[in-house]
């Protein structure tokens, strides 16, 4: 088996779902959630795994129960150059209508509905009953990333409270939809005042948490274990231990100890890398060896596992291909001098920088902000 049993620093998706795990517990919560439901708020500290887990854990459930999924949806987005924003109507419904548009058959154009409501952009959508069915398939309705909702087209204000109202309107009309909302949890006090719009007020709600304990053990041993290798207790209480690993401030001084949870960005990251370590004949089939060549042991570990050298390589990558794809607009010394005072906090850990006018420290010196959207 050549390819890597880990997805690295991106979200799983339904095709990664045999290789999603530790999060067992999780989609069973949030599958009877939904199932009991019509209205499910989903929110978690930024990088917890939302996504990844509605993806590859939930989704896949709900269309082997034989529900309708929609292709999840975000709020945010670019206006085609040839739509003019005063036509759009609602600027949240029409880039949600951008995303399962895109997914039709038809291929029709999202221009044409720049003023459709989400019901009658959705009524069409809602499959047939089945033979000896006397109602549709439920139809799943995604919002992901909802707390752009807050953090963009800050004009266009006036809109919110009407995107909800056409959101309780679809789910009047069609009385086997339901919606699940995926968001930060920092921006859910900006959503209480439009919960009293959706049913039950928008209550059923799933806190996930980052990864601890024995779900953080298998997201990181069962990969392996299903690519034929094994850690030996050792190997993967270290592991664990270099997982978990934070800076805590004391004063002006920094120590560092073992945390309470394991990012899974991190998870990902150093896993990768310790597969990609590997040698090329223990990723060749899926059985292991009998005489234990194809276990992992703590020497490994402290080689290959080391995570300020994982994510530093990950870092150098990432930028290169970031300046690389800049065109040579900015430089890799500029960007990574970016990073370094808008993306990191003093103490090391990741920070925010929010979008703003040109000018702004947002900004990435010597790019045009609508070009930021290219570098990945």
């Amino acid at each position: 088996m050549s390819d890597s049993p880990f997805v690295g620093p991106r979200p799983f998706e339904k095709e990664d779902s045999d290789r999603f795990f530790g999060r067992t517990r999780e989609t069973e919560e949030l599958l009877s959630l939904i199932i009991a439901h019509r209205a499910v708020l989903v929110y978690a500290q930024s990088g917890a795994g939302k996504s990844s887990l509605l993806r590859a854990g939930v989704i896949k459930r709900l269309e082997d129960q034989q529900y309708q999924v929609l292709r999840s949806a975000r709020v945010h987005g670019l206006l085609p150059s040839d739509v003019p924003p005063e036509s759009v109507q609602n600027i949240f419904v029409y880039h949600a209508v951008q995303y399962w548009a895109a997914t039709l058959p038809s291929g029709q154009s999202i221009k044409d509905h720049a003023k459709t409501t989400l019901s009658e952009f959705l009524k069409p959508l809602v499959a047939a009953p089945a033979a000896g069915e006397e109602s549709s398939p439920p139809l799943i309705v995604i919002f992901d990333q909802f707390e752009e909702f807050f953090t963009t087209n800050a004009d266009r204000w006036q809109e919110r409270r009407p995107f909800f109202d056409q959101l309780a309107q679809a789910l009047h009309d069609l009385p086997t939809m339901k919606v699940v909302f995926v968001m930060r949890e920092e921006y859910i006090a900006q959503l209480e005042p439009f919960a009293e719009l959706l049913p039950e007020k928008l209550r059923p709600r799933m806190h996930l948490e980052r990864l601890r304990g024995n779900a953080a053990r298998n997201a990181v041993v069962k990969p392996f274990q299903n690519s034929g290798l094994s850690f030996d207790a050792n190997a993967a209480d270290e592991l664990m231990k270099e997982l978990s690993e934070i800076r805590v401030a004391e004063g002006d001084k920094f120590r560092e100890t073992h945390g309470e949870f394991v990012e899974p960005v991190q998870l990902q990251v150093v896993c990768q890398s310790l597969w990609e370590n590997l040698p090329s004949e223990w990723k060749s089939g899926p059985n292991a060896s009998s005489d234990g060549s194809r276990l992992i042991t703590a020497e490994y570990i402290e080689r290959f596992g080391d995570v300020d050298n994982a994510l530093a390589c990950y870092y150098d990558r990432s930028v290169e291909r970031a300046a690389a794809a800049s065109e040579g607009k900015i430089g890799e010394g500029e960007l990574r001098r970016w990073f370094g005072t808008a993306l990191i906090t003093p103490t090391g850990t990741r920070g925010l920088a929010f979008r703003g006018a040109p000018g702004a420290t947002w900004r990435i010196p010597g790019l045009d902000p609508r070009e930021v959207g290219r570098i990945r």
